[in-house]
């Protein structure tokens, strides 16, 4: 049994970013960054699942282990792109040096999605550009017509986060470098890192995930987006998710239901390291990404109602289980207090006076958050063993944090009057 019911987790070592999310032969496949023999990032590869439903899944072999020179201290974060009857991944090779590090663009292939073998030509894209320091990672490709393009992650040589385009009419290379995306401007982080770029709602979107941001309660991490009418102009940065365990955020395109999907890492860095079980790390549920209003909004997928078992009606003073949906709706919710608590720990949603206020209390945290917000019409959290994904009013805000609430969980209620309890599916139900 893994550490959670229903989440994408590894079952044992350290776990991080998405990598490489795609359809292919009739399946989707998740990989993110695992070293399945520590709790750490060192020897980190690409574990793998797929699944036919986006709620049922099966766990496949590691695509990628750190087995080459180029690759030996890590195969860093990445994507994936179908090209004829293959499936590529464009990853980073991550290779320790006596001072410094190299970071390269690396490709592996495989016929069935499964099995990957690394080309004889890596790297494929040996150096970063000019005025780009040696933090140079996380490529995200994409073909538009005949050409393959790729953005990727930077540091300038002034320590301001940058994102770089590089092009190429054949996914094996050669590739050339093509111009910088953006730049950050001062306090917008001195890293940038797992960029992706895309078109939503007739709007053009940079996501980037910044280091050292000044304005960041979360140790100078985030995920961040811009959003413009061109795509040589971002100037607002904005933040995707209000939790404090939410990072390196990836995107596809779902081609079946044609709408756009994004995975995080359910941690932090520096956070992260602080757990203690045989397995840390966990990824954010799906959600589907729309532009309203100027923003992005997340939103769970629709499948996820699939997990819902058994119900009950929300009521004050009732007991819980660990994987659990709370959901309640209104005309004009003005004013609430939901809690819920065990021995170790306790979350808190309340809202008065268009303040919405989350404190979360366990032996690793002790956060509150207080959000401006004018009307709440929904509310809706999923509970999993400790993880806990927030959303309201349909993804208008959503809050991803940890908080470790096990066993029993008692609920108290203030000013909620028809709201409802879902245990969800997890464990073998899930897992194939």
């Amino acid at each position: 049994m893994t550490r959670y019911g229903y989440h994408i987790a590894p079952l044992q070592g350290w776990s991080n970013d998405p990598n490489g999310l795609c359809y292919f032969q009739e399946r989707y496949h998740v990989f993110f960054q695992n070293n399945p023999l520590a709790t750490n990032t060192k020897t980190i590869g690409w574990a793998h699942v797929s699944s036919v439903d986006l709620i049922h899944w099966t766990r496949e072999p590691m695509a990628l282990l750190p087995d080459q020179d180029y690759d030996r201290d890590g195969c860093f974060s990445g994507s994936a792109i179908q090209v004829g009857e293959a499936l590529y991944l464009l990853y980073t090779g991550h290779k320790n040096l006596a001072q410094n590090y190299a970071e390269t663009q690396c490709l592996a292939v495989s016929q069935d999605g499964v099995v990957f073998e690394k080309l004889d030509n890596n790297p494929i894209i040996t150096t970063p550009p000019a005025g780009n320091t040696h933090r140079f990672r996380d490529p995200k490709v994409w073909q538009e017509q005949e050409k393959f393009y790729a953005v990727i992650g930077g540091e300038s040589q002034e320590n301001l986060g940058q994102v770089s385009l590089y092009q190429s009419d054949s996914i094996t290379g050669p590739w050339e470098y093509v111009r910088q995306v953006a730049q950050a401007q001062a306090g917008q982080g001195t890293m940038w890192e797992c960029p992706d770029y895309f078109t939503l709602d007739g709007k053009r979107v940079l996501l980037v995930s910044p280091k050292g941001l000044d304005t960041s309660y979360k140790g100078g991490f985030d995920t961040t987006y811009f959003i413009s009418d061109e795509s040589t102009c971002f100037e607002e940065m904005q933040v995707l998710d209000a939790g404090t365990d939410f990072y390196a955020a990836a995107t596809f395109f779902d081609p079946i239901n044609e709408r756009r999907l994004v995975w995080a890492w359910f941690g932090l860095p520096g956070e992260q390291e602080k757990e203690t079980q045989h397995q840390v790390g966990a990824l954010t549920l799906p959600r589907e990404l729309r532009v309203k209003d100027g923003h992005l909004r997340m939103q769970p997928i629709a499948e996820l109602c699939e997990l819902r078992e058994q119900h009950q009606k929300l009521v004050n003073g009732m007991v819980i289980g660990g994987t659990t949906e709370l959901i309640f709706q209104s005309k004009n919710l003005s004013a609430f207090t939901l809690k819920l608590s065990t021995e170790q720990a306790s979350y808190k949603i309340s809202y008065a006076h268009q303040q919405l206020m989350l404190e979360i209390k366990d032996v690793f945290r002790n956060r509150s958050k207080t959000v401006s917000l004018a009307m709440i019409e929904e509310v809706r959290l999923f509970l999993d063993r400790g993880l806990t994904e927030l959303f309201i009013n349909d993804g208008q805000l959503a809050f991803t944090n940890k908080c470790e609430l096990s066993g029993p969980i008692k609920v108290e209620t203030n000013g909620i009057t028809d709201g409802n309890v879902y245990l969800l599916a997890a464990d073998e139900k899930i897992w194939q």
